[in-house]
């Protein structure tokens, strides 16, 4: 089956996920955005047309990819949900667990599946370092340690929510979710956070974000998180640090040799691959391709409608840590 695809939201998240559709065998159908002329671009640059409205863009598609502000997934997902089309929803999966659980609901209603965009299940070097924790390759995990920065998202006319922390979330929400639904994915669930950050109040005055977290999971081990929107050189930065009672694990998006592996009874690292060889292993493509397959084998997604709620409960955990300046136990977010 060739699944007829539209995009909700033309903007960089969803011009970029359009660019990976049109390398897969499906029939990108066209794109609806609140400013129209950002839709008719869209289209002009990679095909299908701009849709008045999302009625009418359900209308015509099997699968909506909802990459509009995170305000609006809420509204645009139950309107997929409401034409019985199955949903890929950008992380997170809402602004609050009510809209988020509305979502899971209308689409359980309807028959439909939906899939949340928790890419770093996709990245290789992130998926590989999982599989080794659990062929028990640095024995039992004690510590988990994550970083993304980066510098603050463009802000224009049409960006100014990645300013406003209620509706962004801010660096936590919008970003650090990724690294939080990886911790969780590797580690299992989550006790307690306590976090520190800007989100809420920045006296530097920078136009910027940026978070410290600790998190303490279930089993005991300990995890610490680092979310920045507040790198100047331009530069896009990932790392990891996963320990275990028989070695480390490794990984930052910079240096030449950017995973590794010691083991306690080696005496140097064992490089192990790092980077996609090919765009069609590119993780976002890997993502796409992942979600046409389990909708045309029946199979469950790698990240489920639970998965994507957890992820945003976490990130919700985290706000509240910071806006309360104590530490949040995950059982206080419901």
């Amino acid at each position: 089956m060739k699944f007829k695809v539209g995009i909700i939201g033309a903007g960089w998240i969803g011009t970029w996920h359009a660019e990976r559709w049109r390398r897969l065998p499906v029939d990108l159908v066209g794109f609806y955005d609140l400013h129209t002329d950002a839709a008719r671009a869209a289209a002009q640059r990679f095909g299908g047309r701009a849709f008045a409205s999302v009625e009418a863009l359900c209308a015509a598609v099997d699968i909506v990819h909802v990459c509009s502000p995170t305000p609006h997934h809420h509204a645009h997902a139950l309107a997929a949900a409401a034409a019985r089309k199955h949903v890929i929803c950008e992380k997170p999966l809402a602004r609050t667990l009510s809209d988020a659980d509305a979502i899971i609901r209308a689409c359980e209603a309807a028959g439909v599946r939906l899939f949340v965009g928790q890419v770093l299940r996709f990245f290789p070097q992130y998926v590989r370092a999982r599989q080794l924790v659990l062929d028990d390759a640095i024995g039992t995990p004690s510590f988990i340690r994550l970083l993304r920065a980066a510098g603050h998202p463009s802000v224009n006319a049409r960006r100014t929510w990645f300013k406003a922390a209620e509706e962004s979330g801010g660096v936590m929400l919008e970003g650090g979710i990724h690294d939080l639904d990886y911790a969780r994915w590797v580690m299992g669930d989550v006790e307690q956070v306590f976090a520190r950050g800007l989100t809420y109040d920045n006296p530097t005055g920078l136009v910027g974000d940026h978070a410290l977290v600790t998190l303490k999971f279930a089993s005991g081990a300990l995890g610490q998180i680092e979310g920045s929107w507040l790198v100047t050189d331009g530069r896009f930065r990932q790392r990891f640090e996963i320990g275990g009672s028989q070695g480390l694990l490794q990984y930052d998006s910079l240096p030449d040799e950017p995973f590794t592996l010691v083991l306690r009874d080696e005496s140097r690292p064992a490089l192990l691959p790092a980077e996609p060889m090919s765009s069609s292993e590119e993780p976002y493509a890997q993502q796409l391709w992942h979600v046409l397959d389990c909708l045309e084998r029946d199979r469950e997604f790698r990240v489920s409608p639970h998965d994507g709620r957890e992820a945003l409960r976490l990130s919700l955990a985290v706000l509240e840590s910071m806006r309360m300046g104590r530490a949040v136990h995950l059982a206080e977010i419901q």
